[in-house]
C-alpha cells in the first residue's frame, strides 16, 4: 500500500489507501502484490480489513509479510527529481566498433 506513517492507520482510514506501484532501480513500474497469511505476525499491527484496492492484473507476487523495504525503496526513490530517474532508466547508447 502506497502508505507511510509513524503510527498504524485506524481502520476508518483504510478507504483512502492506494495500491503501490514500484518502479525504483530497474523495476518496470507496476503492481508488487503480497499473498499473506490472515495469521499477523509478531511485529506487525492489524488495522482492520478493506475491498482489494485495485481490479488490475499483475504476474508479480510474493508469498510473505515481507519487512518493508521495498516500500522504503520506493519512497526514497521517489525523492530523487523525475529527470535523473528517467536518465537512470534510460538505456545506455550501444557502441558498435
Amino acid at each position: 500500500m502506497d502508505w507511510r506513517g509513524n503510527k498504524p492507520l485506524g481502520a476508518a482510514e483504510l478507504a483512502d489507501l492506494k495500491p503501490l506501484y514500484k518502479d525504483f532501480m530497474y523495476w518496470e513500474r507496476g503492481l508488487h502484490m503480497y499473498k499473506a497469511s490472515a495469521v499477523v505476525p509478531t511485529g506487525y499491527v492489524r488495522v482492520g480489513n478493506t475491498a482489494p484496492l485495485c481490479g488490475e492484473d499483475t504476474q508479480r507476487y510474493a508469498s510473505f509479510w515481507g519487512d518493508g523495504y521495498d516500500v522504503y525503496r520506493q519512497l526514497r526513490w521517489r525523492q530523487i527529481p523525475e529527470k535523473q530517474r528517467k536518465a537512470f532508466k534510460k538505456p545506455p547508447k550501444a557502441k558498435i566498433p
